[in-house]
């Protein structure tokens, strides 16, 4: 199950980045793979939570000036604390 949820995630990231997707797809993508790495305790499972952080940097290239942009960036930052990638999350929050 984890596996089948990894790889929608992985897929859902590779598709987003051949193109620009409207921001509903985007916000969309990342709404559901929160809900799915939520179940699988994202701090225990990196390559989901590589993925989650993925689709964030898409939407903030993309959509820069979009309200959602610093909430991402800040949601990004965290995850990279809590996962201990200490020196990401500060990059991540001056980015804030």
């Amino acid at each position: 199950m984890k596996r089948i949820l990894l790889s929608i995630c992985a897929v859902a990231a590779l598709l987003l980045s051949s193109c620009k997707p409207s921001r509903e797809t985007l916000v969309n993508e990342i709404e559901a793979c929160e809900a799915r790495l939520m179940e699988l305790n994202v701090m225990t499972n990196e390559s989901a939570a590589d993925s989650l952080l993925a689709l964030y940097e898409k939407f903030v290239e993309a959509y820069p000036k979009d309200s959602l942009a610093p909430i991402y960036l800040f949601l990004s930052a965290d995850m990279l604390t809590n996962m201990g990638r200490t020196e990401e999350a500060v990059n991540q929050f001056d980015n804030v």
